[in-house]
């Protein structure tokens, strides 16, 4: 999976505050929590 820029505003996040629950993120990120999830779940996934 090639990372998009979407995914990497999510890496970046993550990096700033590792503790920041999916509904902030989600926010942040103007995508469901559905959708950050399964986005987080795939990055980690691919490590």
């Amino acid at each position: 999976m090639d990372a998009d820029k979407i995914d990497t505003t999510i890496l970046a996040e993550l990096s700033t505050n590792a503790r920041i629950s999916q509904t902030e993120l989600s926010n942040r990120m103007g995508l469901s929590s559905t959708a950050i999830a399964r986005r987080q779940r795939a990055l980690e996934d691919e490590g």
